[in-house]
């Protein structure tokens, strides 16, 4: 359920109620609601043995936290609280691991896999109720993370895997939705974002990259 509470004390209030488990929430305005929440790729047949043993068809099939994963996708979806609908707006076998919203216009980073899970997303924009979906080529550009920086540029968190491949340290870049050009903001960046390869430090739970105004703003290890 979605409940709405005063910032400045009172009682929860039901909004709604979602169709699914939500894992993450993000409000658009005007009664509507971003969502992620994992689902079946496929409608799965009920089995009388369904609690004594999983059939594991892929690679990841776990998730602390959250469990069994195999076959099972996290989409996000677009949510109507005056109309009690539920959009979904991603492609069947894609499993978004980043978005953000800026007005009218959703990005999403994704993975699709049949079997052993990729090194490379798929970066895509699309509209708010569904509608003009696009993907965006990144060439061999490795990336996880990724925000509006405003109407026209995005920055994306991640790396070419250049000289070091799956080791090698992310970088920040800004790609241009007009022309498409990827430009790295911190070329040589003896940093990491986030968590470095193979550390043991950790910055805790949360986001780790933030736009305001011009401005991009990340925790990172040195």
């Amino acid at each position: 359920a979605l409940f709405r509470i005063p910032i400045d004390g009172g009682e929860a209030e039901q909004v709604a109620v979602l169709p699914h488990k939500a894992e993450s929430l993000r409000a658009l305005g005007g009664g509507r609601f971003l969502y992620t929440a994992r689902v079946p790729q496929h409608d799965e047949p009920k089995r009388d043995d369904a609690k004594d043993y999983e059939v594991l068809e892929e690679i990841p099939f776990w998730m602390n936290g959250t469990g069994f994963t195999s076959r099972r996708r996290k989409h996000l979806f677009a949510f109507d609280v005056a109309a009690g609908t539920s959009v979904d707006l991603i492609e069947p076998d894609l499993e978004v691991e980043s978005f953000d919203v800026r007005g009218e216009q959703v990005v999403t980073l994704g993975r699709r896999f049949p079997g052993v899970a990729p090194t490379y997303r798929e970066l895509w924009l699309v509209g708010s109720d569904g509608a003009g979906k696009r993907q965006i080529p990144l060439g061999e550009l490795r990336c996880d993370d990724v925000r509006f920086l405003d109407d026209r540029r995005l920055v994306l968190a991640g790396s070419t895997g250049v000289p070091y491949g799956l080791g090698q340290n992310r970088e920040l870049h800004a790609l241009d939705l007009d022309s498409g050009r990827i430009t790295s903001l911190t070329p040589n960046w003896d940093r990491s974002v986030g968590n470095s390869v193979g550390g043991d430090c950790r910055h805790g739970a949360g986001p780790t990259m933030r736009v305001d105004g011009d401005s991009v703003y990340v925790s990172v290890t040195e």
